[in-house]
């Protein structure tokens, strides 16, 4: 089983509730993503999602990144993006 999670920053509030890039809408695609490896049965199981708005992506001065970066550590999440196919 391939553990995910999925990682969604828009850099202003104001994005936020753009319609195309938002947070909803990211989620919504990467949650479709997910059901389609399920339907072609690579199995893969999201974990957590880790959500920040207002935050730039700069550096990783980011408290949802450093949650990410530390389950991928403690190997809640086994499953990076040289993964994905």
């Amino acid at each position: 089983m391939k553990k995910c999670g999925i990682y969604l920053r828009v850099s202003t509030e104001g994005q936020a509730d753009v319609k195309e890039g938002s947070l909803k809408s990211q989620i919504s695609r990467l949650k479709s993503l997910i059901k389609s490896k399920n339907n072609m049965r690579e199995k893969w199981k999201l974990v957590q999602v880790y959500s920040e708005k207002g935050r730039s992506g700069k550096d990783l001065n980011r408290p949802q990144i450093q949650l990410l970066i530390e389950d991928i550590l403690k190997h809640k999440i086994n499953l990076g993006p040289r993964q994905r196919r």
